[in-house]
């Protein structure tokens, strides 16, 4: 197999597994197992492929973080535009203003916030509730240190392709 048909195949193939969520299966990876034998051309195709993709994925989250952003602003702007109405209205004596394009009205809220106003500690068993949770951080810390974690506590250290 030529080069431009090889870079061609594995192009087919990348193509595969991205059309398939992701996941590359026995038989997308046999396919790549017999594109070549040469190892070391075949991770360089690779590598080279996952850089490129690196920086598709990068550009399009810069775009969704653009977009989401710009949500966040408009959604802001709802919210503030809402609260002027309200204001407007009560101001007005109105609970609801109506023409052949809109119908506003000020609604109570399906269920009332409750907070509790006093200590904490003065929280009545009926009312109130207890949660642990493992310090990750803290045992992570311990493990730096090397100091042992108690029983219980597993770590496991993985490992990952690095490119450049």
């Amino acid at each position: 197999m030529k080069l431009h048909e090889l870079a061609t195949e594995y192009e087919r193939i990348v193509d595969a597994i991205t059309e398939g969520g992701g996941e590359l299966t026995p038989e997308l990876q046999d396919e790549l197992e017999a594109v070549t034998d040469a190892v070391e051309t075949k991770v360089e195709n690779i590598g080279l492929y996952i850089i490129n993709a690196n920086a598709t994925v990068k550009a399009q989250r810069e775009e969704a973080r653009r977009l989401s952003d710009k949500a966040v602003v408009n959604e802001n702007a709802i919210s503030s535009l809402k609260a002027y109405a309200m204001f407007c209205l009560e101001r007005a004596g109105m609970a609801k203003f109506k023409t052949d394009r809109v119908s506003v009205s000020i609604c109570n809220n399906s269920r009332p916030s409750i907070v509790w106003t006093k200590d904490v500690l003065d929280l009545p068993e009926t009312h109130s509730r207890i949660s642990l949770s493992v310090d990750g951080t803290r045992a992570y810390e311990d493990w730096k240190a090397g100091i042992a974690l108690p029983d219980g506590f597993q770590v496991n250290q993985g490992k990952h392709l690095r490119i450049k």
